[in-house]
């Protein structure tokens, strides 16, 4: 099993709060496709 993410944007939403938006793919061996194909949203409150 493999899992690949990466960063696509971080927008600030707030002068205190960030958003990030990661595409997430899990795949596993000798599969055709992947497992999972995401996007995976995280807020940060700094």
């Amino acid at each position: 099993m493999r899992g690949r993410f990466v960063l696509e944007a971080a927008d600030e939403i707030r002068p205190d709060q960030v958003q990030a938006r990661h595409s997430a793919t899990v795949e596993i061996e000798d599969g055709g496709r992947p497992a999972l194909v995401a996007d995976w949203l995280l807020r940060y409150a700094l």
